[in-house]
């Protein structure tokens, strides 16, 4: 189980910043998700998610660096940015891969009594990293968070670049070397490693991995899970362990709960009568809410389309440019219309009914499409009325068409619901169908507040759990096949001048997937139908991002970013290049084939060291050891695991021989990579330590590291040994590529070295 300590309760800025520079809209499937899983697991807590345009609404960049001369990549700007953000309002910071598993009030304030936390790797002073960035927790004015927050500005001055890849994780480390104090601070905060939430992404095999036969093994106390934005197609298919933690923690809902987000300019939204009682309007507006956030933008006010869109109450007697999106079925009182001239609109899926408001197409409505145009139409029927006026106009489909597809959770998406006003369509249902469901889409109140919520409600519960949806209402047909729930829609069962106007309402409906008749239903096929609209909400993402240009959007956008490339990457940072010099001016190989194939040169307390190691591997792993000796390693895992043993001259018939300095490792991974005895040997430990972490997330390695008192090369000379690495250096090979010390065994210890046995996990930053 995940356990916390409990402490005081702090008093923290009930605010979680995340950050992707390119926006939510143009981020990963899984990021998107990760971002979402914040939002509704944390309702009482604000989320800010910033960009490039809108970092510079809450903190000035240009008191740490200049971008203008200075060389950052996005990762290092991202950690001045949550150093900086952290220090001046306090709040909780979270990679936009983190996926939130459990609410923050749930675990955080037992945590977080000293003012700080973040999730531990390795025990000061033994690794360079002794905490993990990706989450990190403070009020406002932190003593240990100020301190590192000094040491980032310090860092950066006079300086073009980094050259170390974790100059961010080091400045800490440097901290509590230096700083007795922020030593003591950090030695309070509650202790919770950070394997738990990398768990996921590494303890399974694989995010493909199918999650029947792993999900018994997840923790699900853990309160985050650390992912990674490097997703491919087949991790996300239906099944995988990823989509199974993805669909626990952040249900593919992306307006679920409505929530506030960053933004240059502030709309208003026309879409329906506040009062109105047809769920089918909520549908269009929280369709609305949702685009337009994306977009980044916030819905500041709404608007009565039919008694308040001329006369604008609200609006101040100098306001001008008003921006607003003129969206949904505008229909009564003509007074009001056309719309203030005090508004800046844009039309998206605009719907003319001239039956019910003919003043709508009247010359003075015309001329102001004109001078608004293009007009982004509903439907087809609209279209043709406007541009047989001479009105520029297209067919942009209603915002509800914009909801998210959902991902497949077949044990969960197992109902029916037969969804109209008219209960008749119940009689025309197939029982072999099984039950269904049935569903009024018209409330019982005209409360605005308990309808947004009802409506929330109603489109999660068909996202989360429908099989198959019958309807005859537009604004469900069009939010279930946006979703990709298998739909079957037909006309209402009305007399033929109300099909006339169905007709028209469903004009564009109607080129997307068949709809049905009551006097036709032998012809339904019953199953339902998934339709593709992935062209159809491209391009309405895409008439939107033009239309908004009028509204000036401008933004102080950071930058320039430079690319990934041109900083170091975990294995060629200079921290490791200066081990390298280091161990390439001490390290001469003794390559003695002989020697390592006669048994009498393996020591007998080589057995114990083995039987120390064995205790760090569970059963039921695929294992790689190299530099096997007499098999006392294998003797004590090989029927409980999956072993593959090498050597250099090996002394089983069953192993590999295997020069580990210059040959190439098997061509698969490996659960555990096991090496005793090794290290001490190698001419390359710096290629031989790559090729260990492509082969495996877990080394069980022993190591007699060098003391840092005296000089002990001769010593080591003498026993043959080629590298001369301390504790520090030899962790600090594998944390180059993302590992972390998780356990450590002392096995033996002389005046010249001390031999310890290590247990190391790949994490990711």
């Amino acid at each position: 189980m995940f356990a916390v300590s409990r402490t005081r309760r702090p008093q923290m800025n009930k605010t979680i910043w995340m950050l992707w520079l390119q926006g939510r809209e143009n981020a990963p499937a899984v990021v998107q998700r990760c971002i979402h899983s914040w939002e509704v697991n944390n309702p009482t807590w604000t989320l800010k998610l910033l960009t490039a345009d809108t970092v510079s609404h809450y903190i000035d960049v240009t008191e740490f660096v200049d971008l203008q001369t200075q060389t950052l990549q996005a990762a290092s700007l991202s950690d001045i940015i949550r150093i900086m953000l952290l220090h001046e309002y306090g709040g909780v910071w979270a990679d936009a891969t983190t996926l939130c598993n459990a609410p923050l009030d749930d675990w955080l304030p037992e945590v977080s009594g000293t003012g700080f936390f973040a999730f531990s790797l390795s025990p000061f002073p033994q690794g360079d990293r002794p905490l993990s960035s990706w989450f990190l927790a403070a009020e406002a004015g932190n003593s240990l968070v100020g301190k590192w927050a000094g040491r980032v500005h310090a860092y950066w001055q006079n300086r073009e670049s980094s050259d170390d890849y974790f100059w961010f994780h080091h400045q800490f480390y440097e901290l509590l070397e230096q700083d007795a104090l922020a030593l003591q601070a950090w030695q309070k905060v509650p202790r919770l490693s950070a394997a738990g939430p990398h768990s996921v992404q590494f303890n399974f095999g694989g995010l493909d991995q199918d999650a029947e036969s792993v999900a018994n093994q997840i923790d699900w106390s853990i309160p985050l899970f650390k992912l990674t934005h490097r997703i491919e197609p087949r991790h996300l298919k239906a099944g995988t362990i990823l989509t199974h933690v993805l669909d626990r923690c952040a249900p593919d809902f992306s307006t679920w709960p409505p929530q506030t987000d960053i933004s240059a300019v502030k709309v208003n939204c026309a879409s329906y009568s506040l009062s109105t009682m047809n769920r089918g309007d909520h549908v269009q507006l929280i369709a609305g809410q949702s685009f337009m956030k994306r977009a980044g933008f916030v819905i500041e006010d709404l608007i009565d389309r039919d008694d308040e869109i001329g006369s604008a109450p609200g609006l101040s007697d100098d306001a001008q440019d008003v921006p607003i999106l003129i969206n949904g079925w505008h229909k009564h009182n003509a007074t009001e219309w056309p719309p203030n001239r005090k508004l800046k609109p844009v039309f998206l899926g605009f719907h003319i009914r001239p039956h019910q408001c003919p003043n709508l197409l009247s010359d003075e409505a015309i001329e102001y499409y004109k001078a608004h145009e293009p007009i982004g139409c509903r439907d087809r029927f609209t279209q043709k009325l406007l541009s047989d006026r001479g009105v520029e106009c297209f067919v942009s489909n209603c915002l509800s068409l914009s909801f998210s597809r959902r991902l497949p959770e077949p044990g969960q998406q197992t109902e029916i619901f037969v969804v109209s006003r008219d209960e008749r369509l119940l009689d025309i249902v197939p029982r072999h169908l099984g039950p269904t469901r049935f569903i009024n889409h018209y409330s019982e109140t005209t409360s605005h507040e308990e309808n947004m919520a009802e409506t929330y409600e109603l489109l999660h519960m068909y996202r989360q759990r429908g099989k198959l949806i019958i309807t005859t209402l537009l604004h469900c047909a069009l939010p279930a096949i946006a979703m990709g729930i298998p739909v079957i829609v037909l006309y209402p069962n009305n007399n033929e001048a109300a099909h006339k106007s169905d007709a028209e309402r469903f004009s564009s409906l109607s080129r997307m997937i068949r709809v049905h008749t009551f006097d036709r239903v032998d012809e339904i096929d019953w199953r339902g139908q998934v339709v593709d609209t992935s062209k159809q909400k491209l391009e309405l993402v895409d008439a939107f991002l033009n239309l908004k240009k009028r509204w000036n959007n401008s933004a102080n956008s950071i930058g320039p970013i430079a690319p990934s490339s041109s900083l170091p990457v975990p294995h060629t940072n200079v921290w490791q290049e200066r081990r390298k010099a280091t161990t390439e001016s001490l390290s001469k190989f003794y390559s003695d084939t002989e020697k390592w194939g006669h048994a009498s040169q393996y020591h007998a307390n080589w057995n114990l060291r083995a039987d120390q190691a064995s205790k760090f591997l569970p059963s039921g792993k695929s294992v790689f050891e190299i530099g096997m000796g007499a098999g006392a390693f294998a003797d004590l895992v090989s029927d409980r695991c999956d072993y593959l043993g090498s050597d250099l001259s090996p002394l089983s018939p069953d192993a590999l021989t295997l020069d580990v300095d210059k040959d190439e490792f098997p061509d698969r991974v490996f659960d555990y990579v096991v090496f005793l005895g090794v290290f001490e040997y190698l001419a390359n430990p710096l290629s031989v330590s790559t090729k260990i972490g492509n082969s495996t997330s877990n080394i069980i390695a022993s190591y007699c590291c060098r003391l840092r008192a005296g000089d002990a090369i001769h010593t080591r000379r003498r026993r043959g040994w080629a590298t001369d690495f301390t504790e520090v250096e030899f962790l600090a090979l594998f944390y180059s590529q993302g590992f972390t010390l998780t356990d450590k065994l002392e096995f033996n210890s002389t005046d010249d070295f001390t031999q310890s046995i290590f247990h190391l996990q790949r994490l990711s930053f």
